[in-house]
């Protein structure tokens, strides 16, 4: 653990933000409503509470896909983004707040 904690691009570290993000964004949190909008690949879901939408945008294959977002980047990895779309790489992810 004590090496982890040291490493900003840890797993611990990288549990940590996940959870101050399920905090800061009550969307994320256990009572958001959850839709799914794609279950292929990549898996996209929203979540919702209060108005505020986050969607969430995982891609557990090694190949590069390109999605339409519209919204605020929250996190992401192994991902570009730009106005409207975002190329998420193998085993990437993006999070991002909907306008």
């Amino acid at each position: 653990v004590k090496a982890q904690e040291g490493n900003p691009d840890s797993l611990l570290n990288h549990l940590k933000m996940l959870i101050k993000l399920r905090k800061q964004y009550p969307a994320l949190a256990e009572n958001g409503d959850f839709k799914a909008v794609e279950n292929g690949y990549p898996a996209i879901y929203e979540r919702s509470l209060n108005g505020e939408t986050i969607c969430v945008a995982i891609n557990p294959s090694d190949r590069e896909y390109e999605i339409p977002m519209c919204g605020e980047v929250i996190l992401k990895r192994n991902c570009e983004t730009n106005d409207n779309t975002a190329k998420i790489s193998g085993c990437g992810y993006l999070i991002y707040k909907k306008i």
